[in-house]
């Protein structure tokens, strides 16, 4: 699995934006200062956004023609503890190849709560249309994860959330 620290992905140009040596991306992660981890290639990768001063991780896969296909967002809830609060989900045309978010035919996003409320929205293209659920009572037990030690990237890097991180 090859990984790279830099300061943020270029979604346009596909590229690691100021690449950081993996050292100082340790000392970013110990000090609470942005950085990013990408893991994987290009045309089958994850993109750790990590920002301990805003309490935040988030983590985007991204698919077939480098085009984002399902982001995660992580809030801190006390020191030891992140919880899945957020996932966006991009639905593009068969025939098409565009990486452009605004050519998507389906977005799907849902806001969780750690109490069980989950808010659920879908804005369909090909009906201009959006819906919006909210529903109460949610399990949201396999939405909580332990705050990675840097380099230990395999919780935040799993796409199917049912499931334990293995490398």
């Amino acid at each position: 699995m090859r990984i790279t620290y830099c300061e943020a992905w270029d979604v346009l140009s596909q590229r690691p934006r100021t690449p950081v040596s993996p050292q100082e991306a340790e000392r970013r992660y110990r000090f609470g200062e942005p950085f990013t981890v990408l893991i994987g290639t290009p045309h089958s990768s994850v993109i750790i956004e990590i920002d301990w001063e805003e309490g935040r991780a988030g983590s985007t896969f991204i698919g077939r023609y480098g085009r984002k296909e399902i982001s995660y967002g992580f809030h801190s809830l006390g020191e030891d503890s992140l919880f899945l609060g957020a996932t966006t989900s991009w639905d593009y045309p068969q025939n098409s190849r565009s990486r452009m978010l605004s050519d998507t035919v389906r977005v799907e996003t849902c806001d969780y709560h750690p109490d069980g409320y989950t808010k659920k929205t879908v804005r369909d293209s090909a009906t201009r249309g959006e819906s919006v659920s909210e529903h109460r009572d949610v399990p949201v037990d396999l939405h909580w994860e332990p705050v990675p030690r840097f380099g230990d990237w395999a919780s935040l890097a799993r796409l199917h959330r049912d499931l334990p991180p293995a490398w």
